[in-house]
């Protein structure tokens, strides 16, 4: 969940360190999620270009779990990111 009273370089260093923290667990979700809200905090800090390697990422894991739902909502994400290349 994003906090949107954090801004700017806080949020993103916070989102990293959410990732970092999710990468140590076996939970292949816990991280995707955390790949994702790390994503959306570079969207609305306007660093948009970061976010699509971060996406493909959090695909590939929840495809790796075999979520269909959240793997279909990052293709959806990557679809408007990606400008229209296959996801």
């Amino acid at each position: 969940m994003v906090d949107h009273h954090v801004r700017g370089d806080d949020a993103v260093e916070l989102a990293r360190g959410a990732v970092e923290i999710a990468s140590r667990t076996v939970d292949i979700e816990l991280k995707a999620d955390a790949v994702v809200d790390l994503g959306e905090v570079l969207r609305i800090g306007g660093r948009e270009e970061e976010r699509e390697p971060l996406l493909r990422e959090a695909l590939a894991l929840y495809e790796q779990k075999g979520d269909l739902v959240l793997s279909g909502a990052v293709r959806g994400s990557l679809a408007g990111v990606a400008g229209g290349q296959p996801v």
